[in-house]
């Protein structure tokens, strides 16, 4: 089982150190980003990278589009890497050793929507698993999908907002069902060239591979149970403006940790005004 497109999804979905979304953050031009796969037939599968856009990434998406080639053709240059297969494997085993419990029914219909597509008693054993993650390190395979993705004459560019309906430029087409207008266009030979030559403005950041995740877990043994921190929370850290607060699981007995943070401030009228108030749920 080896999944080619989850090497590339977690890759271009990355938002550390090297990534697309930290690069378009520092420049001002996205808020969020996310990679993945997507299709609505069971004879090819779809990789898409979806960018949150600010105004000025709205105004300036060729500079997005050319950060993306940018590292689109970094990962084809450096090629497949062991140790990026390595994280996708083990993220992908955590996740589903210690899934969280879900509707029995909802999971039965899937699997069994999903049987049809395991011809044999060697595909089936990976009924389970298979979508957590690759278990086997195909090269050669996510080298050809690299060298596809790097290249813009196998994309299609959608660019969404309401920006554009005041302005009467969508006027071309309505689409069948909703009516919603949309203009199609091939890619301007400036639009081309942009791609193709993939240059961004340097603002210090790279376009490469991750570093090495050195947090990823290995032991999973759940410590022994202790009454004097699961009974009720227990401030075990206090510092002029934070309090730290832990109260230990001893009831479902999982390598996980919920972490939440309660923040006070008086910025921005927060606590004293109805509209400090709302401003800063919103945010």
């Amino acid at each position: 089982m080896t999944r080619p497109l989850d090497y590339l999804s977690h890759l271009f979905g990355h938002e550390g150190e090297n990534s697309i979304m930290s690069y378009l953050k520092k420049e001002g031009l996205a808020t969020g980003l996310s990679a993945g796969t997507g299709g609505e037939l069971h004879a090819f599968k779809e990789f898409y990278v979806d960018v949150d856009l600010t105004k000025k990434g709205l105004k300036e998406y060729e500079t997005v589009l050319a950060a993306i080639f940018k590292y689109a053709n970094k990962l084809k240059e450096v090629g497949p890497q062991d140790y990026v297969f390595e994280e996708c494997k083990i993220i992908g085993q955590i996740n589903f050793d210690f899934m969280s419990k879900g509707s029995a029914l909802s999971y039965c219909e899937r699997q069994t929507k999903n049987m049809q597509e395991f011809k044999t008693d060697e595909e089936m054993a990976h009924l389970f698993r298979h979508t957590y993650g690759p278990l086997e390190f195909d090269k050669e395979r996510v080298a050809e999908l690299q060298e596809l993705v790097a290249n813009p004459a196998n994309c299609c560019v959608f660019l969404a907002s309401k920006e554009f309906e005041p302005k009467g430029v969508l006027e071309n087409e309505s689409e069948r069902w909703y009516k919603f207008p949309y203009e199609n266009a091939p890619f301007s030979e400036e639009l081309k060239k942009i791609l193709v030559e993939h240059e961004c403005p340097d603002n210090g950041l790279k376009l490469d591979l991750p570093p090495p995740n050195v947090l990823l877990p290995k032991n999973f043994d759940i410590l022994p149970a202790n009454v004097v921190y699961s009974a009720y929370p227990k401030l075990i850290k206090q510092w002029a403006e934070c309090d730290l607060w832990y109260k230990k699981d001893d009831k479902f007995k999982l390598p996980k940790a919920k972490i939440g943070a309660k923040l006070y401030t008086n910025d921005s009228d927060f606590g004293i005004t109805k509209k400090g108030v709302v401003f800063a749920h919103l945010w």
